[in-house]
């Protein structure tokens, strides 16, 4: 499992860390937009732990980059979240300084928009943790009963946001999420979900995380404001 080689490789390879002081975003948020500047598309999340309150130190995801072959491990501290990128080739330590800076700037944006629309876009992240949890599980051939459980969270707490309900082509990603939600629950639930169906899910959850991915960078130029400013539904970790 990636997890395993994770620990195992952590004494290993080579790293490199940055540190980002929370200054006067809360904890909870500063490691929800560390978690989504640290992330791609094809960027797979293995494991993620939230405490339950916007101040507690703790939280923790470690993400792996196919692509780039390297893990990425985001751990929030008393005084910051620290950022730590492991890579077999050094060469490819280079990447944490474009995780840097996009933090940088997103953090810069996010103190400036209001604070209906930073609940909003953390709570976004949220979703996007959902999506990756999803393809997590598809990926590592688990139980019917978790996917199609991993499913309904996407579904139940998006449906909740106004940011993504106002999306354009979000009636056809929540169509979608529908679409497979009906195909796990027709599984067997103490089974292994299907590789074949794995595949068609993991393939359709990648187009719909790249959707919430760009939504999420739109949200930050503060063009939504207007729009959204008198909504009030929230959702809760």
């Amino acid at each position: 499992m990636l997890l395993d080689r994770f620990q195992k490789i952590k004494a290993e390879w080579p790293k490199k860390s940055i540190q980002i002081p929370y200054s006067s975003i809360s904890k909870k948020a500063l490691f929800e937009l560390s978690y989504h500047a640290a992330n791609n598309v094809p960027t797979r999340n293995i494991h993620v732990r939230m405490k339950p309150g916007d101040d507690e130190v703790g939280n923790e995801g470690i993400f792996y980059s196919p692509m780039e072959k390297v893990f990425i491990h985001i751990i929030g501290t008393e005084g910051n979240v620290a950022i730590t990128l492991y890579a077999e080739e050094e060469s490819k330590l280079s990447s944490i300084q474009e995780i840097e800076q996009k933090l940088s700037k997103m953090t810069q944006d996010y103190t400036a928009r209001s604070p209906n629309l930073q609940d909003q876009i953390t709570k976004t992240i949220l979703v996007e943790r959902k999506i990756d949890k999803v393809i997590h599980l598809a990926m590592d051939k688990d139980l019917a009963r978790n996917v199609y459980g991993g499913i309904g969270e996407v579904r139940e707490r998006g449906a909740l946001i106004p940011l993504i309900r106002s999306a354009e082509k979000s009636d056809v990603v929540e169509l979608a999420v529908m679409k497979w939600m009906n195909i796990a629950f027709n599984e067997n639930q103490d089974a292994p979900f299907a590789i074949e169906k794995a595949k068609g899910l993991t393939k359709n959850f990648l187009q719909i995380k790249d959707w919430l991915m760009k939504r999420i960078d739109k949200s930050f130029t503060g063009v939504e404001e207007e729009l959204l400013k008198d909504k009030s539904e929230f959702i809760k970790d």
